[in-house]
């Protein structure tokens, strides 16, 4: 057989563990992780606390928001509305929570309160608007 004078043959390469302890899986390969395996999995770490932190912030920021006045009690001031209708027809307006329709006249508060600005507006104190 002939052979090339220029060819040689392949030198046997031994791996040396990353971690230089020397120590060599069954398969040849070094038991320390990987630093591109530990590099991935600190991104996720990292990246998981960050969304923790952005939730958790969204939801203080909602708490502190939600509670605008807690001295509010929810009621609507009086519209001015005097008619009250059923479902075709014209009725007289209804007194208790129990009837049906109530509520139409909004007749549960005469608490109103504006406030002249003195610049041509005028603000609404218990809901805040200018106009």
């Amino acid at each position: 057989m002939n052979q090339d004078p220029d060819m040689q043959a392949p030198v046997p390469v031994h791996a040396v563990p990353v971690d230089g302890s020397g120590n060599m899986g069954t398969d040849g390969m070094s038991n320390a992780p990987s630093p591109r395996k530990s590099s991935k999995t600190l991104v996720i770490v990292v990246s998981c606390v960050v969304a923790a932190v952005i939730v958790a912030a969204g939801v203080l920021l909602f708490l502190a928001l939600s509670d605008t006045d807690p001295d509010d009690d929810g009621s609507v001031p009086r519209n001015g509305q005097v008619l009250c209708y059923g479902a075709h027809t014209e009725i007289t307006c209804p007194t208790s929570s129990s009837e049906a329709f109530y509520f139409q006249d909004a007749d549960t508060d005469d608490h109103l309160s504006y406030t002249d600005n003195g610049d041509e507006t005028v603000s609404d104190a218990r809901t805040g608007l200018i106009w």
